[in-house]
């Protein structure tokens, strides 16, 4: 089943917001969330579902949770772990799997450093914030 066009929408939006981090610097799956007005859970999910060229292109690991911790194990299509990678672009990691000078590495998208003018998503249907009438 096709995914919808928001889908494709904040998929693209996500991909662009990794794409935009240098490297030798890192995000979190909250700080795009919170740029996106998404849950870091679909950042994350759109990140972790990634086909094996796509991991290639998209810097999926310069995005690390909250706190700089990198979480379970992730590999890219050649076997590479997270750690390795970010190794390779500057990116410390304590043994405790979480990026040394995290706050010094971070990296807080805005449209201007990104490129992406977040798409307003309005209140879900779900939303408990409706009026009264």
């Amino acid at each position: 089943m096709p995914k919808s066009a928001a889908f494709a929408r904040i998929h693209d939006e996500v991909m662009r917001c990794a794409h935009a981090i240098p490297r030798g610097k890192v995000s979190t799956f909250a700080a795009i969330g919170q740029f996106l007005d998404v849950v870091p859970r679909q950042v994350a999910y759109l990140l972790a579902h990634k086909n094996d060229v796509a991991r290639e292109e998209a810097p999926w690991h310069r995005v690390v949770a909250d706190d700089g911790s990198l979480g379970r194990p992730k590999y890219d299509a050649r076997g590479r772990t997270q750690r390795a990678l970010l190794e390779a672009d500057g990116v410390e990691v304590a043994a405790d799997g979480r990026v040394v000078g995290f706050a010094r590495k971070l990296f807080v998208p805005t449209t201007r450093t990104t490129g992406v003018t977040p798409t307003p998503r309005g209140p879900s249907p779900n939303s408990t914030g409706a009026r009264a009438r």
